[in-house]
């Protein structure tokens, strides 16, 4: 009976490999051992034949070793923190992001909310393109929110995040004493809104100046923002309406104050109305109505102009004469005389037997006139009120 070999195991061998390869059969770990291995160089298809022996005919065979390096992660780059004015919308940059070894798949993007502004309505729905590198989304509130990149290759991936703060245009109104600026305080616009602020002033007053950002615009009732892109200041001042009152004081008199006279709106001014010695007021006209001869007059609750007008009138005296039986006065009867003036008097008196008469003349107020005199001359009487000259 023959008795057949003992079976063998010659070897492993490269059949075909990478060309960049420089693996021998040299470099097959236990080349000649059923489990035997080899490290790849290079990517690619490695064929290795396996021959075996059992003494009388050898037999082959062939395996196929596809050979790739370890996939390396991408990198997720969600781009630099964003500051934007509330109103504009947010667009962010996952260009940055990449794949060292470009696999196995091109990469593909997801953006998504981490944080928000408490209040904020926003979902990851409310990200426009949140599957694309740059996507963008409108704020509804000012704060910061944060989102977060999401890069993968097919096989991993990586993340990364990017804050979005939101800054709120706001317009500081103020307005002095006198009137309001409406609206008022801190009011916020959106980026490239507008806002109209309408300037009253109170009753009796009037605007003055309304300053926009430090520089006057003038005494405006109303100003406008437009296409707002930054903060700004608006003041508006008020001042008192002032009314004048005009005074007119005619001869022998005065009124006081004199000339225009300014008052504020709701304001009071006295007037005080002064005859000069031996005259006396004959009327007081406000806005040339009577008011009468009065010493004082007062224009209260002044909500317009005025005038005031002051007549006055030098005092007259009467002197009457009389004249007797005995002889006549010329002027007789009565006769007015002004303060501080003079009025001659002639007589005439009557000879008893011829009947002849002969003058005298009288000049008052060269008083008292001797009893003896008055005896012989007519009568004369006048007005207690004039002095005789000393």
């Amino acid at each position: 009976m023959n008795q057949r070999p003992p079976y063998s195991f010659p070897s492993w061998g490269f059949v075909s490999k990478p060309a960049e390869s420089l693996l021998t059969d040299n470099n097959i770990v236990d080349g000649n051992l059923p489990h035997a291995s080899f490290i790849p160089d290079v990517d690619g298809t490695y064929v290795l034949k396996l021959t075996v022996n059992d003494g009388e005919s050898p037999s082959e065979d062939t395996v196929e070793i596809t050979a790739s390096a370890a996939n390396v992660p991408p990198n997720a780059n969600a781009g630099a923190d964003i500051a934007i004015y509330m109103g504009q919308s947010a667009v962010l940059d996952g260009s940055a992001s990449n794949d060292s070894d470009h696999g196995p798949q091109p990469l593909t993007y997801l953006w998504s909310f981490v944080a928000a502004p408490a209040g904020s309505q926003l979902t990851n729905g409310s990200i426009s393109g949140a599957d694309t590198v740059s996507p963008s989304f409108i704020p509804d509130r000012p704060g910061t929110y944060v989102l977060r990149l999401m890069a993968f290759d097919g096989e991993d991936e990586d993340f990364d995040n990017v804050a979005v703060t939101v800054i709120q245009i706001s317009i500081t109104a103020s307005a002095g004493s006198g009137g309001t600026l409406s609206p008022s305080g801190s009011v916020a616009v959106n980026y490239g809104g507008s806002q109209t602020f309408t300037i009253t002033p109170d009753a009796g007053y009037y605007v003055l100046d309304v300053k926009v950002d430090g520089q006057s615009v003038g005494g405006v009732a109303s100003y406008t923002f437009e296409n707002l892109t930054a903060d700004h200041t608006i003041e508006a001042s008020f001042s008192v309406n002032q009314y004048t009152i005009t005074t007119t004081g005619g001869q022998n008199g005065t009124i006081s104050p004199s000339g225009s006279v300014t008052v504020n709106y709701g304001g009071s001014q006295t007037f005080t109305i002064t005859p000069d010695t031996g005259c006396h007021t004959v009327d007081v006209k406000v806005d040339g109505t009577s008011v009468g001869a009065v010493a004082v007059y007062t224009i209260s609750n002044m909500t317009a102009d005025h005038t005031i007008e002051a007549i006055f009138a030098i005092n007259q005296y009467t002197i009457t004469a009389t004249a007797g039986p005995k002889g006549t006065i010329s002027p007789s009867g009565p006769v007015t005389i002004n303060y501080g003036g003079s009025q001659t008097f002639t007589m005439k008196k009557r000879d008893v037997g011829s009947k002849a008469f002969s003058d005298t003349s009288l000049n008052l107020p060269l008083l008292p006139i001797s009893r003896q005199l008055a005896k012989c001359l007519p009568l004369i009487r006048h007005s207690s009120l004039l002095r005789p000259q000393s």
